[in-house]
């Protein structure tokens, strides 16, 4: 809770953006990596005091209000890291999922983005998605990226899975927390995942 109340207070005190807020120190999300498991000093990247990032300057801010710190504390993100497993074992997991179903499921795959499926799993990411939760694809690579030029990727036409387009893992946490916060639907998440900083 104090990392949360730390980035609340910095909300006035920093440019337009997305940061990381983590032990009293504020870290633009594009650049933070985790670098230890127990430290204090946990996460490396460009300190929000020197970062000048004006990607999105052409759009309006995205203004937080007392509400949306209230919605805030209520989001419920679940960020799975696939391991190569059974695809059994993954029709399991995403059934456990359908009688609770977070806000958003972020599935951390490996390599440049690839994971088994099969008509059952994607029947099942379908049906997380008709109870509003947005399922989202990145990689556990820190660099390099997603890319689906093999075959296998169209899978994620079928199932309509959002593609993360961030630069790290806490970049992608703060995007879906912003998509969450400014749009009540899963329609309009994929009207402005692309457009969404």
């Amino acid at each position: 809770m104090d990392n949360l109340n730390f980035a609340l207070q910095q909300i006035h005190q920093v440019t337009q953006g997305v940061y990381l807020a983590f032990h009293h120190q504020l870290t633009h999300a594009a650049t933070a990596q985790k670098q230890h498991t127990t430290e204090l000093n946990a996460f490396t990247g460009q300190s929000a005091l020197v970062c000048t990032e004006s990607k999105s300057q052409n759009k309006p801010a995205f203004n937080i209000s007392s509400q949306h710190i209230g919605k805030a504390r209520h989001f419920n993100c679940l960020n799975w890291m696939l391991q190569p497993i059974a695809i059994s074992a993954l029709v399991d997991n995403l059934k456990a999922l359908q009688q609770h179903p977070p806000h958003c499921l972020i599935l951390q795959s490996y390599g440049t983005g690839n994971m088994a499926v099969n008509a059952e799993v994607i029947a099942l990411i379908q049906a997380l998605q008709a109870q509003q939760c947005a399922v989202i694809l990145t990689t556990q690579v820190t660099f390099g990226g997603m890319q689906q030029c093999y075959a296998i990727s169209q899978w994620l036409q079928d199932s309509k899975i959002l593609i993360s387009d961030c630069q790290s893992h806490a970049d992608l946490y703060a995007k879906v927390l912003k998509m969450y916060l400014q749009y009540d639907s899963l329609a309009q998440w994929y009207a402005h995942w692309q457009s969404s900083v």
